[in-house]
């Protein structure tokens, strides 16, 4: 019964997790009607960034969740200025990005072995 229940809640936690992304491809496609592809790359940009900021370097998990969003932030101006100054297509300036960023994403994790070591994360730091 134990495990049924913590399936129940990973699987909400991560359909919570899923739904931010949902919501932010929703509002660059349908509100601002600029199909924007940044955000599939920037959501695992966000997490390689906090990974390797938390069992890479050490640091404190909600100064890694500090740091990941201002790397997607990052992407998402990269995504601007490909499409304003450079005039590349909103489609395709958000594709480049996205395809940037997952090759960035290998190559950091790659770099710093992140699986291998134990370090507290946010929601280990959440029980004390």
């Amino acid at each position: 019964m134990e495990s049924y229940i913590l399936s129940i809640l990973g699987g909400t936690s991560q359909g919570l997790a899923w739904a931010v992304l949902a919501i932010g491809v929703y509002v660059s496609f349908r509100i601002l009607d600029f199909p924007d592809l940044t955000s599939e790359g920037s959501f695992a940009l966000g997490g390689s960034v906090s990974a390797v900021c938390i069992a890479g370097l050490g640091f404190h998990p909600v100064v890694s969740l500090l740091i990941s969003i201002a790397a997607g932030m990052a992407a998402g101006a990269i995504t601007g200025i490909l499409h304003t100054k450079l005039r590349i297509p909103p489609i395709l300036s958000g594709i480049l990005t996205m395809i940037a960023l997952y090759s960035v994403n290998l190559d950091y994790q790659w770099l710093w072995s992140c699986s291998q070591k134990r370090q507290a994360s946010v929601i280990t730091f959440s029980r004390y």
